[in-house]
């Protein structure tokens, strides 16, 4: 396997073809999963490594929308690659572009600022535990949750935590930030623009 970053796009290279009952454009819509070993595959599974099969290169795709990223899905010699591109920006748009979030200016996508910290910032009603915010947006595996969506949402200071001094504490809640509020503001208008 070979990550090739140049100042464009990002390639991942895996050895190997695609099964024959897929073709690249079957990767960009819902699709079955050929496993290659589907032993390993079921133990991923299991072990709830993985959440659903089939789905990796429809969540790739959905995670670089608002990114201005473009994915990519190539066959070439003898390997799977995908390519994730900076989308074109046009001249007279600065590379870039800011926005204000009340008093910081911050690039217009902070890398930070992952689909999944948004959705825990959409979720968030008030102060909520673990459990509810998990159970709002649907995640069951406790494991995943937290590596996915909890800590990069606390990392971004979208989210904080009630009793800073205890994040063990099983009285520990989470509310949004300021920066939450603002953000989730952003990505309303931004959405109203559509």
């Amino acid at each position: 396997m070979q990550v090739r970053i140049f100042e464009d796009r990002l390639e991942v290279w895996n050895p190997g073809i695609l099964p024959p009952h897929l073709s690249i454009e079957d990767l960009y819509r819902q699709h079955a999963s050929y496993p290659r070993n589907p032993r390993l595959a079921h133990a991923l599974y299991r072990a709830r490594l993985i959440e659903h099969r089939g789905t990796g290169t429809l969540r790739i795709l959905e995670a670089c929308k608002g990114y201005d990223l473009e994915p990519e899905f190539l066959s070439e010699m003898g390997c799977f690659i995908t390519r994730i591109k900076k989308k074109a920006v046009s001249a007279q748009v600065p590379k870039t572009s800011e926005v204000d979030l009340g008093g910081e200016v911050t690039p217009q996508v902070p890398p930070q600022v992952t689909p999944q910290v948004v959705r825990i910032a959409a979720a968030v009603k008030g102060e909520m535990g673990r459990e509810a915010i998990q159970k709002a947006i649907g995640i069951k595996d406790r494991k995943d949750f937290r590596k996915r969506y909890l800590h990069p949402t606390l990392s971004a200071a979208v989210l904080e935590m009630t009793i800073p001094d205890k994040p063990n504490s099983r009285l520990q809640k989470h509310r949004l930030t300021e920066k939450g509020h603002r953000l989730l503001q952003r990505n309303n208008s931004d959405t109203n623009k559509i």
